[in-house]
């Protein structure tokens, strides 16, 4: 495990407080594998989609994840985002490229997240609030079904 040293609180204790925390690191990285490899098949889905309302329900669950997303992003460090596209007439192409920039923003975002918990002096509180973003973010993405 990189980085297990945590300085524990001063007011002791500390052995607990550090077991914890680099527990929900452990689940912060579990979690953000199983989003990427969903934000693969998501991708695909949207390449392989034929008719806008087969990726209209993934647009819909990415737009009530940016909040989350936007949290995340404030515990951190500015991250790079994705450059948005001037879109293309046809709305199934329009549709594919919006998701595909959301996707690779949130990707940015959750690399930010790996890296960030990989830092040395982070507060167990930020850590904390990570893993319950991160934690919803994965149930979320859990439920996007593209319509077959």
């Amino acid at each position: 495990a990189l980085n297990a040293k945590v300085a524990p609180p001063p007011t002791g204790g500390g052995n607990t407080l550090a077991d914890k925390v680099q527990k929900a690191k452990n689940e912060i990285v579990m979690h953000i594998d199983a989003i990427c490899s969903r934000v693969q098949e998501l991708r695909t889905a949207v390449r392989t989609a034929t008719e806008p309302r087969q990726v209209v329900p993934i647009a819909k669950g990415l737009i009530q994840m940016k909040p989350k997303f936007e949290a995340a992003r404030k515990l951190m460090p500015a991250q790079p985002r994705g450059k948005e596209k001037p879109k293309p007439p046809d709305k199934l192409k329009a549709l594919a490229q919006t998701i595909k920039e959301v996707l690779t923003d949130f990707f940015y975002c959750l690399v930010g997240v790996k890296n960030f918990i990989g830092g040395k002096k982070i507060e167990p509180r930020v850590i904390g609030q990570l893993h319950g973003l991160i934690t919803d973010i994965n149930a979320a993405f859990m439920l996007i079904k593209p319509i077959e």
